[in-house]
Protein backbone atom coordinates (compact mmCIF):
# COMPACT_ATOMS: atom_id res chain seq x y z
CA UNK A 1 0.00 0.00 0.00
CA UNK A 2 2.77 2.44 0.93
CA UNK A 3 4.62 1.67 -2.31
CA UNK A 4 1.44 2.21 -4.31
CA UNK A 5 0.83 5.53 -2.61
CA UNK A 6 4.44 6.59 -3.21
CA UNK A 7 4.16 5.66 -6.87
CA UNK A 8 0.96 7.63 -7.22
CA UNK A 9 2.53 10.60 -5.46
CA UNK A 10 5.63 10.43 -7.66
CA UNK A 11 3.45 10.33 -10.75
CA UNK A 12 1.51 13.38 -9.60
CA UNK A 13 4.79 15.25 -9.10
CA UNK A 14 5.86 14.61 -12.69
CA UNK A 15 6.41 17.92 -14.50
CA UNK A 16 4.72 18.74 -17.78
CA UNK A 17 6.77 18.19 -20.95
CA UNK A 18 7.04 21.98 -21.40
CA UNK A 19 8.33 22.49 -17.86
CA UNK A 20 10.77 19.60 -18.24
CA UNK A 21 12.10 21.10 -21.49
CA UNK A 22 12.54 24.55 -19.92
CA UNK A 23 14.44 23.15 -16.94
CA UNK A 24 16.61 20.87 -19.09
CA UNK A 25 17.45 23.71 -21.49
CA UNK A 26 18.27 26.11 -18.64
CA UNK A 27 20.53 23.60 -16.91
CA UNK A 28 22.25 22.67 -20.17
CA UNK A 29 22.92 26.32 -21.02
CA UNK A 30 24.30 27.08 -17.56
CA UNK A 31 26.58 24.05 -17.60
CA UNK A 32 27.69 24.81 -21.15
CA UNK A 33 28.47 28.42 -20.20
CA UNK A 34 30.51 27.18 -17.27
CA UNK A 35 32.40 24.75 -19.50
CA UNK A 36 33.18 27.49 -22.03
CA UNK A 37 34.46 29.72 -19.22
CA UNK A 38 36.59 26.82 -17.98
CA UNK A 39 38.13 26.33 -21.42
CA UNK A 40 38.92 30.05 -21.77
CA UNK A 41 40.41 30.14 -18.26
CA UNK A 42 42.57 27.08 -18.85
CA UNK A 43 43.79 28.21 -22.27
CA UNK A 44 44.57 31.70 -20.98
CA UNK A 45 46.60 30.30 -18.08
CA UNK A 46 48.40 27.96 -20.47
CA UNK A 47 49.27 30.87 -22.77
CA UNK A 48 50.79 32.86 -19.91
CA UNK A 49 52.82 29.86 -18.77
CA UNK A 50 54.08 28.87 -22.22
CA UNK A 51 55.02 32.37 -23.36
CA UNK A 52 56.73 33.07 -20.08
CA UNK A 53 58.79 29.91 -20.56
CA UNK A 54 59.95 31.18 -23.98
CA UNK A 55 61.48 34.29 -22.44
CA UNK A 56 64.70 32.75 -21.21
CA UNK A 57 67.62 34.84 -19.97
CA UNK A 58 69.42 36.74 -22.74
CA UNK A 59 66.35 36.69 -25.01
CA UNK A 60 66.54 39.89 -27.10
CA UNK A 61 63.89 42.57 -26.57
CA UNK A 62 62.85 42.22 -30.22
CA UNK A 63 62.06 38.53 -29.60
CA UNK A 64 60.05 39.45 -26.50
CA UNK A 65 58.02 41.84 -28.65
CA UNK A 66 57.47 39.11 -31.24
CA UNK A 67 56.41 36.58 -28.59
CA UNK A 68 53.93 38.98 -27.03
CA UNK A 69 52.57 39.70 -30.50
CA UNK A 70 51.49 36.07 -30.83
CA UNK A 71 49.32 36.26 -27.71
CA UNK A 72 45.54 36.17 -27.97
CA UNK A 73 44.40 36.60 -24.38
CA UNK A 74 47.14 38.51 -22.58
CA UNK A 75 47.33 41.98 -21.09
CA UNK A 76 50.76 43.57 -20.75
CA UNK A 77 51.62 46.08 -18.04
CA UNK A 78 52.70 48.84 -18.28
CA UNK A 79 50.46 49.25 -21.32
CA UNK A 80 52.39 50.02 -24.49
CA UNK A 81 55.76 49.31 -22.91
CA UNK A 82 58.65 48.82 -25.36
CA UNK A 83 60.86 45.91 -24.19
CA UNK A 84 63.82 47.52 -25.96
CA UNK A 85 63.82 50.50 -23.59
CA UNK A 86 61.85 49.23 -20.59
CA UNK A 87 63.35 47.59 -17.54
CA UNK A 88 60.42 45.38 -16.58
CA UNK A 89 57.03 44.23 -17.76
CA UNK A 90 54.29 41.93 -16.50
CA UNK A 91 51.63 40.09 -18.43
CA UNK A 92 48.60 38.15 -17.30
CA UNK A 93 45.22 37.06 -18.64
CA UNK A 94 41.84 38.57 -17.66
CA UNK A 95 40.12 35.33 -18.78
CA UNK A 96 41.76 33.47 -15.88
CA UNK A 97 40.92 36.30 -13.45
CA UNK A 98 44.63 37.18 -13.44
CA UNK A 99 45.34 34.12 -11.30
CA UNK A 100 48.70 33.68 -13.05
CA UNK A 101 51.25 36.15 -14.37
CA UNK A 102 54.73 36.44 -15.82
CA UNK A 103 57.12 39.08 -14.51
CA UNK A 104 59.93 39.85 -16.95
CA UNK A 105 63.02 41.88 -16.03
CA UNK A 106 65.15 43.39 -18.80
CA UNK A 107 68.55 45.06 -18.96
CA UNK A 108 70.50 46.30 -21.98
CA UNK A 109 67.72 45.20 -24.29
CA UNK A 110 67.71 41.58 -23.11
CA UNK A 111 65.76 39.45 -20.65
CA UNK A 112 67.50 38.86 -17.33
CA UNK A 113 64.71 36.91 -15.61
CA UNK A 114 61.19 35.77 -16.42
CA UNK A 115 59.23 34.41 -13.47
CA UNK A 116 55.87 32.66 -13.77
CA UNK A 117 53.67 32.76 -10.66
CA UNK A 118 50.23 31.33 -10.02
CA UNK A 119 48.01 32.34 -7.11
CA UNK A 120 45.84 29.25 -7.36
CA UNK A 121 45.12 26.49 -9.84
CA UNK A 122 41.64 26.11 -11.31
CA UNK A 123 41.70 22.32 -11.12
CA UNK A 124 42.61 22.36 -7.43
CA UNK A 125 39.85 24.81 -6.52
CA UNK A 126 37.33 22.80 -8.56
CA UNK A 127 38.46 19.53 -6.96
CA UNK A 128 38.10 20.92 -3.43
CA UNK A 129 34.63 22.32 -4.16
CA UNK A 130 33.64 19.00 -5.74
CA UNK A 131 34.98 17.22 -2.66
CA UNK A 132 32.70 19.27 -0.42
CA UNK A 133 29.64 18.44 -2.54
CA UNK A 134 30.66 14.79 -2.70
CA UNK A 135 30.83 14.67 1.11
CA UNK A 136 27.26 15.98 1.16
CA UNK A 137 26.24 13.26 -1.30
CA UNK A 138 28.02 10.57 0.70
CA UNK A 139 26.07 11.61 3.80
CA UNK A 140 22.90 11.67 1.70
CA UNK A 141 23.46 8.13 0.40
CA UNK A 142 24.27 6.89 3.90
CA UNK A 143 21.02 8.49 5.09
CA UNK A 144 19.16 6.63 2.35
CA UNK A 145 20.89 3.36 3.18
CA UNK A 146 19.98 3.66 6.85
CA UNK A 147 16.42 4.84 6.22
CA UNK A 148 16.99 8.25 7.79
CA UNK A 149 16.23 10.06 4.52
CA UNK A 150 13.02 9.60 2.56
CA UNK A 151 13.31 7.37 -0.46
CA UNK A 152 11.26 9.94 -2.37
CA UNK A 153 14.48 11.92 -2.82
CA UNK A 154 16.27 9.26 -4.86
CA UNK A 155 15.94 6.27 -7.16
CA UNK A 156 13.03 7.79 -9.04
CA UNK A 157 11.12 8.71 -5.89
CA UNK A 158 8.99 5.57 -6.14
CA UNK A 159 9.51 4.41 -2.54
CA UNK A 160 8.88 6.38 0.61
CA UNK A 161 11.05 3.85 2.42
CA UNK A 162 13.69 2.20 0.27
CA UNK A 163 13.59 -1.60 -0.03
CA UNK A 164 16.71 -3.55 1.05
CA UNK A 165 18.09 -3.80 -2.49
CA UNK A 166 18.05 -0.04 -2.99
CA UNK A 167 19.46 0.53 0.48
CA UNK A 168 22.42 -1.64 -0.47
CA UNK A 169 22.70 0.28 -3.72
CA UNK A 170 22.84 3.54 -1.77
CA UNK A 171 25.55 2.16 0.50
CA UNK A 172 27.54 1.12 -2.58
CA UNK A 173 26.97 4.58 -4.08
CA UNK A 174 28.46 6.18 -0.96
CA UNK A 175 31.62 4.12 -1.42
CA UNK A 176 31.76 4.96 -5.13
CA UNK A 177 31.42 8.68 -4.40
CA UNK A 178 34.46 8.51 -2.12
CA UNK A 179 36.37 6.88 -4.99
CA UNK A 180 35.15 9.62 -7.34
CA UNK A 181 36.51 12.29 -5.01
CA UNK A 182 39.86 10.50 -4.84
CA UNK A 183 40.10 10.35 -8.64
CA UNK A 184 39.42 14.09 -8.92
CA UNK A 185 41.99 14.87 -6.25
CA UNK A 186 44.53 12.70 -8.06
CA UNK A 187 44.03 14.42 -11.39
CA UNK A 188 44.08 17.87 -9.79
CA UNK A 189 47.46 17.05 -8.24
CA UNK A 190 46.24 17.36 -4.66
CA UNK A 191 47.16 13.74 -3.97
CA UNK A 192 49.69 11.61 -5.81
CA UNK A 193 49.15 7.92 -5.16
CA UNK A 194 48.54 6.82 -8.75
CA UNK A 195 51.59 6.23 -10.96
CA UNK A 196 51.71 8.55 -13.98
CA UNK A 197 48.87 10.76 -15.16
CA UNK A 198 47.04 8.66 -17.76
CA UNK A 199 45.02 6.67 -15.21
CA UNK A 200 43.91 9.78 -13.31
CA UNK A 201 43.07 11.61 -16.54
CA UNK A 202 40.97 8.73 -17.84
CA UNK A 203 39.27 8.46 -14.46
CA UNK A 204 38.50 12.19 -14.39
CA UNK A 205 36.78 12.07 -17.78
CA UNK A 206 34.89 8.96 -16.64
CA UNK A 207 33.64 11.03 -13.69
CA UNK A 208 32.45 13.72 -16.13
CA UNK A 209 30.50 11.04 -18.00
CA UNK A 210 29.10 9.70 -14.73
CA UNK A 211 27.72 13.07 -13.65
CA UNK A 212 26.40 13.74 -17.15
CA UNK A 213 24.33 10.58 -16.90
CA UNK A 214 23.33 11.43 -13.32
CA UNK A 215 22.15 14.88 -14.38
CA UNK A 216 20.08 13.38 -17.19
CA UNK A 217 18.57 10.89 -14.74
CA UNK A 218 17.63 13.62 -12.29
CA UNK A 219 16.11 15.74 -15.06
CA UNK A 220 14.02 12.74 -16.11
CA UNK A 221 12.86 11.90 -12.58
CA UNK A 222 9.16 12.13 -11.77
CA UNK A 223 9.92 12.88 -8.11
CA UNK A 224 9.87 16.57 -7.23
CA UNK A 225 12.11 16.17 -4.14
CA UNK A 226 14.65 14.23 -6.20
CA UNK A 227 14.65 16.84 -8.95
CA UNK A 228 15.01 19.74 -6.52
CA UNK A 229 17.96 18.17 -4.76
CA UNK A 230 19.55 16.19 -7.56
CA UNK A 231 19.48 18.57 -10.52
CA UNK A 232 21.54 21.43 -9.00
CA UNK A 233 23.83 18.97 -7.21
CA UNK A 234 24.69 16.88 -10.26
CA UNK A 235 24.89 19.93 -12.54
CA UNK A 236 27.41 21.54 -10.18
CA UNK A 237 29.42 18.32 -9.91
CA UNK A 238 29.35 17.92 -13.70
CA UNK A 239 30.80 21.39 -14.17
CA UNK A 240 33.39 20.99 -11.41
CA UNK A 241 34.52 17.57 -12.63
CA UNK A 242 34.83 18.99 -16.15
CA UNK A 243 37.03 21.78 -14.81
CA UNK A 244 39.28 19.22 -13.10
CA UNK A 245 39.41 16.95 -16.16
CA UNK A 246 40.09 19.75 -18.66
CA UNK A 247 42.39 21.99 -16.64
CA UNK A 248 44.23 19.12 -14.99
Amino acid sequence: MNASLAQASAASDAPSPRHRLIVATSVALLVLAGMVATVFWSEAEKEVRILCGLMTPSTPAAEVTRILGTANRLEVKPAGVDPAVGSALTFDAPASLRSSRCEVALADGRVTTAEFTEDYRLQEVAAVLAGVLLLVLVGFQIGLATGRISGRMAWGGVHETLPPALRRASAFSAVMLVAVGWVLFEHAGITGFLPGTAIAETGAWAVVLLFTLSAVGNLASSSRPERRFGIPMTAALLLLSFAVAYAG
